[in-house]
This record gives C-alpha cells, sequence and structure tokens, in this order.
C-alpha cells in the first residue's frame, strides 16, 4: 500500500516535478523515486533529498549535467510507464507497486 506525503514537513523535503525529462533525469543520476501521483490530471514525481535534487535539476538547465544515455533512456522508459498507465505509483523496498 501506498502512503500518502500528507505531513507538510515530510512534503518541503521533497522534490516534485511534472516534467518528464526533468525527473528521468533525477532517477537516472540515482535520485530516490518516492511516488508518482496523477493531481489535477498532472503526473507529479515526487523525490526524496530536495537540496540535492535542486542542485542537479540547475546543472541539468544549464546543459552541464551528465548521466550515461543508456541509463537516461532507461529511467525515461520507466517513468513512462508510469505515466502512460495514468496510475498512482509508490516505491516501497525499491520495487513500484500501484494501488
Amino acid at each position: 500500500m501506498i502512503s500518502d506525503v500528507e505531513d507538510s514537513s515530510q512534503q518541503q523535503e521533497l522534490y516534485r516535478t511534472k516534467d518528464l525529462p526533468e525527473a528521468a533525469f533525477l532517477y537516472a543520476s540515482g535520485q530516490k523515486l518516492i511516488k508518482a501521483d496523477f493531481i489535477d490530471s498532472k503526473c507529479w514525481f515526487f523525490f526524496s533529498n530536495k537540496e540535492g535534487c535542486e542542485q542537479l535539476v540547475t546543472s541539468f538547465w544549464m546543459k552541464k549535467a551528465g548521466v550515461d544515455a543508456l541509463t537516461y533512456s532507461e529511467a525515461l522508459s520507466t517513468l513512462k510507464n508510469i505515466l502512460y498507465s495514468r496510475e498512482r505509483v509508490g516505491v516501497e523496498n525499491g520495487y513500484f507497486s500501484r494501488n
């Protein structure tokens, strides 16, 4: 079962994005995906380590970031599967679980 991130202090510690390439980059960079949730018909990806994610995203948008192309492609494919399933997804023990 997926636990909601309801507590505002927990939400403040998470980084969230609805940008698929950005989320794929974070995932490919080893950031922990906590959950993906559809809010107002948009898929939001939630990652732990907000500060680390913010630093990586800055380098991503400045075109100074680098990840292995195959790793990025696999991350993008994984996130697209979540997106196109249109289901709420959480991560428990390193595996995606669907509600």
